[in-house]
């Protein structure tokens, strides 16, 4: 007698043995993907949103260019997490997901930053 509620074997059973990818993880990979396509991250959660022509590369993060870190754009959430603070907060929810991150390549609504 088997118990075929427990047989882990049986082909037409789910795969138990790969593990499931966290949400977070799940979104970075989508906006790698994102980036790949010449689209600012952000446009996983708001729509497309190209990348500035003059833009840092995306697989390198030490590369010259126009990037989010140096953008007047970006700034505290109301939590104090970093955003995109354009058009009074249309690049925000309430979530880690649209956080800004300095190091991505500037979208084409980059202003550069008035440093004091």
């Amino acid at each position: 007698m088997t118990n075929a509620l427990f047989d882990l074997d049986d082909p037409t059973s789910n795969n138990l043995t790969e593990p499931k990818l966290s949400a977070q993880r799940r979104m970075t990979l989508r906006k790698q993907a994102a980036l790949e396509r010449g689209q600012h991250p952000l446009s996983v959660l708001f729509g497309h949103l190209p990348l500035h022509k003059d833009a840092a590369p995306a697989n390198d993060r030490t590369a010259a260019g126009l990037r989010c870190g140096s953008c007047a754009h970006r700034g505290p959430g109301f939590y104090g997490y970093p955003k995109c603070l354009i058009a009074n907060g249309a690049r925000i929810s309430n979530s880690a997901n649209s956080e800004c991150r300095a190091w991505w390549p500037a979208c084409h609504d980059y202003t550069p930053r008035r440093d004091a």
